[in-house]
């Protein structure tokens, strides 16, 4: 939730831990693989962004679903902003 308009960098600062401490954390947090049968439906899909970096102009693109009840789940992270299509699982 620390990166909602904020930096992977801004959290490392903020929490006192490593860049690639906040990145390992995202990385157990966000599974690899959609598993399309925990969706119900895709009621909204939302597509954002979180800086990787200040002032480096790295971006990663995150996929959401918003469910029914409201709980959002995360589709996929990209890497960057670049156009591709997401892979069922």
């Amino acid at each position: 939730m620390q990166l909602i308009n904020s930096t992977i960098e801004d959290v490392s600062l903020k929490e006192e831990v490593g860049y690639d401490a906040v990145v390992g954390a995202l990385n157990r947090l966000i599974e690899p693989k959609i598993n399309w049968d925990e969706i119900d439906e895709i009621g909204t899909l939302g597509i954002d962004e979180i800086s990787r970096s200040k002032g480096r102009k790295k971006f990663s693109a995150i996929i959401t679903a918003r469910q029914p009840k409201g709980k959002v789940r995360i589709l996929g992270v990209l890497p960057d902003r670049k156009k591709r299509r997401l892979r069922h699982s």
